[in-house]
């Protein structure tokens, strides 16, 4: 009779990891960061705002990414009852359903830290439903078809581990110093319904070899897609990559800069710091040094002018900026 009770408990216990796992697997997007003691991180912590996006496999793989269509560095997972690990770090998952996902990560070991970092997720299809479409969204529209821009509600996805990005930026490397001039690539293309790229344009080009290799990469994979979708239909979406370098010889400059600013935005004398900023984006254009500009002019209380440089760094891919948008700019 004990034996079977035991039995029964593992069953029981096997059966519940087995429950958990399968609503842990897909995507899951960041909404909330508090710390354990409830209080929220402020406003120059880029993790408050920052697009933060998890991935989980049946194959036991995560995948952690800080923009919508990157497909994030990879690890291996192991859930055991509450406690999650992945890589390095150790979570215990305090809210698990088919939509939510809120854990703490623990700090030496403990969970019950005031200080333990806390995260609140929604399963993304949730999160790009609740998303409103907008004329920014949309390309153009015919009388048969729509094509869609993409963004965090509505996007393609890419087969590979390594993720398109990836395979581009190992496949370009070193290739820009060839040509010191042009800082910036702009390349755009269509994924249609069946998960197949066509239409690549290059918009703004490096050099004749790098533009070439960009080709290849992506000709070498045009039917390693997932098509977008928007209300449970597959879709078609632009895609666009963006690459941005800079001269070596100007990015100490561009360093020293920064160093002064932030040096300068932590002492309170914003005004300087705006200062030094605005030397630095001369030599390169960073978006993180524009969301630091934002929080200079917010506490300058020049909340229009901290909106166009949220705006800026927005353009950047710099996605706390987004977050930072949402709660001063209307």
């Amino acid at each position: 009779m004990r034996f079977l009770l035991t039995l029964a408990l593992v069953f029981t216990y096997l059966t519940s990891i087995a429950q958990s796992k399968n609503l842990l697997y897909g995507n899951w997007i960041k909404t909330r960061l508090t710390y354990q003691s409830g209080k929220e991180p402020t406003d120059d912590d880029t993790r408050k705002f920052e697009y933060l996006k998890f991935s989980f496999s049946q194959d036991g793989k995560f995948a952690l990414a800080y923009n919508y269509d990157y497909k994030g560095g990879s690890f291996r997972f192991v859930l055991n009852g509450d406690t999650l690990q992945y890589g390095a770090n150790l979570v215990h998952i305090d809210k698990l359903t088919k939509d939510s996902l809120v854990f703490t990560q623990w700090i030496n070991g403990k969970f019950d830290n005031p200080n333990c970092l806390k995260y609140y997720f929604v399963a993304e299809p949730a999160y790009q439903k609740a998303i409103p479409l907008t004329a920014n969204d949309i390309v153009s529209v015919n009388q048969t078809d729509t094509l869609y821009r993409a963004s965090e509600k509505i996007y393609a996805g890419f087969k590979e581990d390594e993720g398109f990005r990836q395979l581009v930026s190992d496949a370009v490397k070193g290739l820009q110093q060839q040509t010191p001039i042009n800082d910036h690539f702009l390349a755009t293309f269509t994924i249609n319904k069946a998960g197949e790229a066509l239409g690549l344009q290059i918009i703004n080009g490096i050099n004749r070899e790098f533009d070439r290799q960009f080709n290849k990469v992506f000709e070498r994979n045009k039917k390693k897609w997932v098509p977008a979708t928007y209300k449970g239909k597959a879709v078609n979406v632009q895609m666009k990559t963006e690459i941005r370098f800079t001269n070596y010889s100007k990015y100490p400059v561009y360093q020293r800069y920064t160093q002064l600013g932030t040096d300068a935005m932590y002492q309170g004398d914003f005004n300087l710091a705006l200062f030094n900023f605005d030397k630095a984006l001369k030599n390169y254009a960073e978006g993180d040094i524009y969301y630091k500009m934002a929080l200079c002019q917010i506490m300058l209380g020049n909340i229009e002018e901290a909106c166009s440089d949220m705006l800026k760094s927005e353009a950047l891919d710099y996605t706390a900026a987004t977050g930072l948008k949402r709660k001063y700019c209307h």
